[in-house]
């Protein structure tokens, strides 16, 4: 059996990541997913500095009123080729996490196929 995608989703609405997981997880034609969230940055941080490794992050541009970009690059140099889909309420803050270095970033909302495709480019190690 193939190793489940690990999947960490960082927004501090937790109704956003609720919503996101369950579809997520209804994705049909995947792999099997794992999906973690975090409301805080430093719960996200938490979880990237265990044990597991994370294939995907989506994480929101601004969480708990804090810039994701420190996250980001914790995320980055932990797992160099996994994915990070940036999501933002604005502008600016798409270009904020394109500064931080993630593989996409999107206003909300963000189209189904974004995930989709970020799923399909996984592969689990």
């Amino acid at each position: 059996m193939a190793k489940p995608i690990l999947v960490l989703i960082v927004d501090d609405r937790t109704l956003f990541t609720g919503l996101l997981a369950d579809l997520l997880q209804k994705l049909a034609g995947l792999p099997e997913r794992e999906i973690n969230s975090a409301a805080t940055l430093h719960e996200a941080s938490e979880i990237i500095n265990g044990d597991q490794f994370l294939d995907l992050m989506i994480i929101n541009s601004q969480v708990a009123d804090q810039s994701s970009y420190d996250l980001i690059q914790l995320f980055r140099g932990k797992f160099p080729d996994s994915h990070i889909i940036g999501v933002s309420d604005d502008k600016e803050g798409v270009q904020s996490l394109n500064d931080a270095g993630v593989d996409s970033a999107y206003c909300k909302p963000v189209p189904l196929s974004a995930f989709f495709n970020a799923l399909m480019q996984v592969h689990p190690k």
